[in-house]
């Protein structure tokens, strides 16, 4: 307990200094739900820090992401189209303000300038998951997702998908 106090501050402090003075919000905690016609559900969504020209989402991590982390995350994808739909303009950019939790602390932000093709990335994910739930077919997340171990997951011990160590018999 003592450490995850510990990381919080020394997490929130990193923020405070280095990634919170260059954010101009307009919005935060913006909830939005978009109709998406032919489907049986809606998407929904909170977007985290809205800016005039922009969106912003802040992750922690042990290690330094990939420099096409902001331009892979279908996440700030889904917001992005949010974003355009409700507001009637495509936001300039999408970014990911990382904490980096390393010997020594980093912040870092990556970002992308969405475009038409990430929202084909979207719908597509959504026809093919409304498709899945129709069926009954239960998708299973990457197997490097966060949630996809046995410490955050509910269902990773009887889950087909989960690997788990070999088991050796006693000699």
């Amino acid at each position: 307990r003592g450490e995850a106090v510990d990381k919080a501050v020394r997490l929130a402090s990193l923020h405070a200094e280095k990634t919170a003075p260059a954010i101009n919000p307009t919005h935060a905690e913006r909830p939005w739900s978009l109709e998406i016609k032919g489907y049986p559900f809606d998407l929904v969504g909170r977007i985290d820090i809205q800016e005039s020209d922009g969106i912003r989402d802040t992750k922690t991590s042990g290690k330094t992401p990939g420099a096409d982390c902001a331009e892979k995350s279908l996440q700030l994808k889904a917001y992005a189209l949010a974003v355009s739909r409700i507001d009637g303009r495509m936001p300039a950019r999408v970014a990911l303000d990382y904490l980096i939790d390393a010997a020594t602390p980093k912040a870092k932000s990556f970002s992308h300038q969405p475009d038409d093709e990430d929202f084909r990335i979207v719908l597509a994910r959504v026809q093919i998951i409304a498709a899945a739930m129709q069926a009954g077919i239960f998708v299973p997340v990457e197997p490097d997702h966060w949630c996809c171990s046995a410490k955050w997951c509910g269902y990773y011990e009887s889950c087909r998908y989960a690997r788990r160590p070999k088991q050796f018999a006693a000699a």
